[in-house]
């Protein structure tokens, strides 16, 4: 329809923001884009509503640390935050409309402060042109978590205390700069840039992974006992079916699959699942079963790791796939007993596995250290590698995820993972 309107929060005009915004949040995705956030009760309705919630904010007052808490951990809401000022913008949008303006996701932004917002439908010319710019806000900012929401906590209680010591708290939590905001071309150097990276890619792949398990247990049919093989690896299984079959071993890079959602997406996985089930060759888990014990055996804790000799090392080592294939590429596989020590000690190997599986910061920081960091990356095994080592024997149970993984899930109708 090519349509705008326009939105103050005035009862002269009738036009509040919020009832119009209530108006298109039933099952939906919704992404929003707002400097400042008080209000996670409009988050909690959108949930109730059957919506997936993708909200950027700026950690800054007065953005409210008791709301974000609020929001953090409801399933289907992802929440990504800057640090920089010049993060300003107003935007709440849906499949089908957008509105910009004036009005933060505040209780007075949406309800009773004199605002000036716009809406613009999918048929608008510029409709396209803001979900580009949702779409970079996304790609930059940086994933909240736990540990960086409760340094903010304390930079908010001290802020009308003293503004310098709330400068300094603020310090802790590294600079989240909008790109190209400089005028000349430069652009700061984030040094957290590849965790950051695996901290966005992770958020949205686990979300939909659960989303995918819940399908796999309704079917109420598994193949192996959960005591034999987790049921992450059974699922695995599951995706490795869909990338030979179904997919035929095609890549999904440059292809756009249908994105599916609800009722639709529910049908669909479940009758994958089943076709798996009924599929009886891709049902010999044995060598799949083989390696999880080995590997599991190997690393089970510090202690073994460091018990291992260099050939039960890299025995274990090489159950990882991605590896294996690494090692075929590159020659004969027979003499990487030869070549892998001469490139990488066995004690920084011992080491660098070892803080995988068992350090003490988020999961997302070890893997990320370990594919880049000076302190922890090895040659030979490289990103490909340390991801699916952790994601067969890590305990905190997070599936594997690689590319064909994310492929294969984004043929389900999962979206781009």
């Amino acid at each position: 329809m090519n349509e705008t309107s326009i939105y103050s929060n005035s009862g002269k005009y009738k036009d509040g923001l919020y009832l119009a915004l209530d108006k298109h949040s039933k099952n939906t995705d919704v992404f929003i884009a707002s400097a400042f956030f008080t209000r996670h009760e409009y988050i909690e309705e959108l949930v109730k509503n059957g919506c997936k919630v993708h909200l950027v904010v700026r950690l800054g007052f007065p953005t409210s640390s008791k709301a974000l808490r609020k929001v953090l951990g409801l399933r289907n809401v992802f929440v990504r935050y800057f640090t920089s000022a010049r993060f300003h913008p107003k935007l709440y949008l849906f499949e089908d409309i957008a509105f910009i303006g004036s009005s933060n996701l505040t209780g007075s932004g949406i309800l009773t402060n004199n605002e000036l917002n716009v809406s613009i439908d999918k048929d608008h010319a510029g409709f396209d042109r803001v979900r580009d710019i949702f779409a970079d806000y996304w790609d930059n900012a940086a994933v909240l978590k736990s540990d960086v929401l409760s340094k903010y906590e304390e930079a908010e209680t001290v802020m009308k205390k003293a503004k310098g010591e709330y400068e300094d708290k603020m310090k802790g939590i590294s600079l989240v700069e909008l790109p190209n905001t400089n005028w000349q071309g430069r652009k700061k150097k984030n040094p957290n840039l590849y965790v950051e990276t695996v901290q966005r890619k992770y958020q949205t792949f686990l979300s939909a992974f659960k989303e995918l398990e819940s399908e796999y247990l309704s079917v109420n049919k598994r193949l192996i006992s959960d005591d034999v093989l987790p049921l992450r690896l059974e699922i695995h299984r599951f995706m490795n079916y869909i990338k030979d079959i179904p997919m035929q071993g095609r890549t999904s890079k440059g292809v756009e699959h249908p994105i599916r959602r609800g009722e639709d997406l529910k049908l669909f996985v479940r009758n994958q699942i089943h076709n798996f089930h009924d599929e009886r060759g891709h049902h010999n888990f044995s060598d799949v079963i083989g390696k999880y014990k080995k590997l599991t055996t190997a690393f089970e804790s510090s202690e073994s790791i460091q018990n291992l000799s260099a050939e039960d090392l890299l025995d274990s080592l090489l159950c990882v796939n991605a590896f294996k294939e690494h090692i075929r590429s590159s020659g004969e596989i027979t003499t990487v007993r030869d070549t892998f020590y001469k490139s990488n000690d066995i004690n920084r190997v011992k080491a660098s596995i070892t803080y995988l599986l068992f350090g003490k910061e988020e999961f997302e920081v070890r893997v990320s250290k370990c594919c880049v960091s000076d302190d922890y990356k090895l040659n030979d095994f490289g990103p490909n590698s340390m991801k699916e080592l952790y994601g067969w024997i890590n305990p905190d149970g997070i599936p594997l995820y690689n590319n064909r993984v994310s492929s294969s899930m984004s043929w389900l109708g999962y979206g781009n993972l």
